[in-house]
């Protein structure tokens, strides 16, 4: 019940004489350290009607307020969306600029590609190894954090069948405004990906198939015979097991024993006919079950509120196979865990499918779900946006769909993981360029409908450092050719939206602005876009056009010089000297795309 100001300045409110707290005084020094961040929030605002999300952002904000020379941040974005993920990120890179050195706890390896120098690894309590980032790959990081060598953190994928028989069948399943009209089919040894953004109606549709959370309408088939399934025990009866995402809330009782967690889904297994428990099948039971989950546990009596989080994980999975599932629901599977539970767990779903088990997996971890899914589903906003099936996983299409751009079918967005990918692959051919051309050589993406320059090498060409955040970009130039290339391989949704953006920013430019789009379509399908309208000083620009292998445009190569740099004389030159480059430089990015991510099988 306290605001942000106070919360941020906690026992060090600004006081007076009789130490009275100067309220003014505070919500401004509330605000400029607010501003300082670039966060948009009111220091009155209570701190209880924050998002989860904003709230860790603000408390690793009070946190900096002291101006700690060093900072140990321990699992910081367990509850961040990607976006406030990089905003984090973001004010990581400017306080270690400005001096601040960090110490990141975490157990998501792709953050340590993104924002560390230097990764240390620690096992069972003891040092490993200590390495510069960019001399490690992500297998060699997995290797020294379990202590093996894994080639395929995902495991095996199963062999394909020809017409596998549909085990269950959603149709129509609609509650308010969480979900609405939701139909699919899973199939027998099948693993389907539920993806999508927080709030998208994923974890509400899997409640709702398992009968923790009631549907206003829609059908349920199990092996195509119509089931009602309105509580977790009819879904028990019909061998549906549903694994909560919150397996401390929601799907442990952490104060009883690892033994009673084990057969609560299962007590009738444990009964005699007379209705008492038989204690020494229980014994047996659990014992077995330890050993075949590999379960770190001295004592099957031991309370699982004092196992570690992988142990915890398995134990709910071990406890829901009790009821012999034709059908699993897992929710989150690997959260909080780490990455040798994450193997072992991977490896149990495999068993568990290769046996005809099918499997619906609802993760916000996008390598886990590229890596373990046969088919995905993305949600966006309580419904089904796309389908994707294995040939066509890749993270760009899924964070499309999941945004709602459903015809994006020529541009994919960057994520910021990629967007340090995409600088290292590009930081010595843009100063090779820069002085080659004698003009600005930049690399420009499409985020939130704006063009911002992520690589850039200047004249006199300068060392590029993939630590440097993302540059801002002024109005004017968004039209450079860079810009143009990106708006016409846009989605039209995505296009139209930056276009407003653009008069907005800047409405001189209008009358520019509205001649773009007779352009595109050209553009688009040449990869190529120049502009030698004198908008900034006289000078004039070209890009190509980046592509993945897909063809997809992820981002454009940019040049930007005085007009006589692209004389026609000069213009052939430029542009062949722009797509050799291009080449090179996806050439590499894909090079380190594939080594900075798991094999997957």
């Amino acid at each position: 019940s306290i605001s942000i100001a106070e919360n941020i300045f906690a026992n060090r409110h600004p006081v007076g004489k009789i130490n009275n707290i100067h309220w003014r005084t505070l919500y401004q020094q509330t605000q400029d350290f607010l501003d300082r961040f670039d966060l948009k929030l009111n220091p009155k605002t209570l701190v209880k009607q924050l998002s989860m999300g904003t709230k860790q952002i603000l408390e690793i904000l009070k946190a900096i307020s002291t101006n700690p020379k060093v900072l140990i941040l321990d699992e910081p974005t367990s509850s961040l969306t990607e976006r406030e993920t990089a905003f984090l990120f973001e004010n990581i890179r400017k306080l270690r600029q400005e001096g601040m050195a960090f110490i990141y706890i975490t157990h998501k390896l792709s953050e340590v590609f993104q924002i560390t120098n230097r990764v240390m690894v620690m096992r069972d309590g003891k040092y490993i190894d200590c390495k510069k980032t960019s001399e490690v790959t992500e297998n060699d990081l997995i290797s020294m954090m379990v202590g093996r060598k894994i080639e395929n953190l995902y495991g095996a994928r199963r062999a394909e069948t020809e017409s596998p028989k549909t085990i269950l069948r959603v149709e129509g399943f609609t509650r308010g405004r969480e979900f609405q009209n939701i139909s699919f089919e899973l199939r027998e040894g099948e693993i389907l990906g539920f993806a999508g953004l927080i709030g998208a109606g994923r974890t509400e549709v899997g409640r709702a198939i398992a009968g923790v959370d009631a549907k206003d309408s829609g059908k349920l088939y199990l092996f195509g015979k119509e089931v009602q399934i309105n509580s977790p025990v009819d879904a028990i009866r019909h061998q549906l097991a549903y694994l909560t995402e919150d397996r401390k809330g929601d799907g442990l009782f952490l104060d009883m024993a690892l033994r009673d967690n084990m057969i609560a889904p299962a007590m009738r297994q444990f009964t005699t006919p007379v209705g008492m428990v038989d204690r020494n099948k229980i014994n047996l039971y659990v014992d077995r079950k330890i050993k075949e989950f590999d379960i770190a546990t001295t004592s099957a009596a031991k309370k699982v509120l004092y196992l570690s989080g992988g142990s915890q994980q398995k134990v709910l999975l071990a406890m829901w196979m009790g009821i012999q599932p034709k059908v699993i629901i897992f929710d989150e599977p690997t959260r909080g865990v780490d990455v040798g539970s994450k193997a072992e767990i991977y490896q149990l779903l495999r068993s568990f499918t290769s046996k005809g088990t099918g499997v619906l997996m609802i993760s916000s971890d996008l390598p886990e779900l590229i890596g373990m899914s046969d088919r995905i589903l993305v949600f966006h906003n309580g419904r089904i946006s796309g389908e994707l099936l294995r040939e066509e996983f890749s993270e760009e299409r899924i964070l499309s769909l999941a945004a709602g751009i459903s015809d994006g079918l020529h541009h994919a967005s960057l994520s910021p993981f990629l967007w340090r990918l995409m600088q290292q692959a590009a930081q010595t051919v843009l100063a090779r360029l820069a002085e080659q051309t004698s003009c600005d050589v930049y690399i420009a993406v499409l985020e939130k409908s704006q063009v911002v320059n992520i690589a850039r090498s200047a004249r006199p060409a300068v060392e590029i450092n993939p630590a440097d955040e993302v540059e801002t970009p002024q109005p004017a130039a968004h039209l450079r050719a860079a810009g143009m290339l990106l708006l016409a391989a846009a989605p039209p949704a995505a296009g139209q939206e930056a276009i407003r953006k653009l008069e907005s920013l800047a409405p001189h430019l209008i009358h520019t602005l509205h001649r773009l789009p007779a352009q595109f379509e050209a553009i688009n399908q040449s990869g190529f876009a120049a502009e030698f309208e004198e908008f900034v000083a006289g000078e004039a620009s070209l890009a190509v056009a980046l592509r993945r292998r897909d063809k997809r445009i992820i981002a454009a190569l940019g040049f930007t010089g005085k007009r006589n740099s692209f004389a026609p004389s000069r213009l052939e030159e430029i542009h062949q000297v722009a797509l050799n480059a291009a080449d090179e430089i996806m050439s590499q990015f894909e090079n380190l795309a594939t080594k900075s991510t798991p094999i997957m099988g």
